[in-house]
């Protein structure tokens, strides 16, 4: 049962990890967008990129993302909040 609580962990860790990340783009495409600027694509795509990376790697590797998931408790505080954030 250990490496399944692990998995469930892991999955809701990604799925905050990509909110951030999409969130943080939308965010960045409005400034441009308000501002009437082009931003490089390359440039949003080495910064995405990398964010992923470091989601991943603090994930994985680090362990030093927040817990988001107790098996037999459900999402922790901190993911409550951002189950509703506005990402389209």
């Amino acid at each position: 049962m250990p490496a399944r609580t692990r998995v469930r962990s892991w999955c809701t860790r990604l799925w905050v990890a990509a909110r951030a990340i999409q969130a943080l783009a939308t965010l960045w495409f409005a400034v441009l967008a308000r501002r009437r600027r082009m931003g490089s694509s390359s440039l949003a795509f080495s910064l995405q990129g990398r964010l992923a990376v470091v989601a991943v790697l603090s994930i994985f590797a680090g362990n030093l993302f927040p817990l988001c998931f107790v098996e037999g408790v459900g999402v922790t505080p901190f993911k409550l909040p951002r189950e509703p954030a506005p990402v389209p």
